[in-house]
């Protein structure tokens, strides 16, 4: 594994929560999702064994939050009963040079907090993207 991706004094883990990963084949995995900010920049961190966290703190699947990066919450099925059933919210995650992630979170406000984390990071690399754009000096544009 890169050793970019080790955890260093530079980073500031801004949030954490536990989740799990949907399988095509419908199987679960356990996962432990981190939001990173190293020097100015986000990662989203993706541990595949969150119990291994303490003796071994390196996230197997790094996804920078770049123009490339997508998180998108999925929409409820209905049901026509209403069960008090476990509620959880499922997302969607897109990255570069990374697979495609379908997660689902406890419905809790720890894990709404999370994803609204990681939607301002996203919201704010956009933002930076922009206004770099605007002051690219005429000359270099032709």
């Amino acid at each position: 594994m890169d050793s970019s991706l080790d955890f260093g004094r530079d980073e500031n883990d801004v949030q954490t929560v536990r989740g799990q990963e949907l399988r095509l084949s419908g199987q679960k995995e356990p996962r432990l999702l981190s939001l990173i900010e190293r020097s100015g920049e986000f990662i989203l961190g993706v541990l595949a064994n969150p119990d291994a966290v303490v003796s071994c703190p390196v996230p197997q699947l790094s996804i920078p939050i770049n123009s490339h990066f997508q998180i998108v919450r999925q929409a409820e099925e209905a049901l026509l009963i209403d069960l008090p059933l476990k509620t959880c919210i499922k997302i969607r995650v897109r990255g570069e040079k990374a697979p495609e992630l379908v997660l689902e979170l406890q419905d809790n406000e720890r894990s709404r907090s999370f994803f609204s984390q990681v939607k301002r990071a996203k919201q704010q690399v956009e933002s930076k993207a922009r206004k770099s754009k605007r002051w690219i000096p005429l000359y270099r544009l032709r």
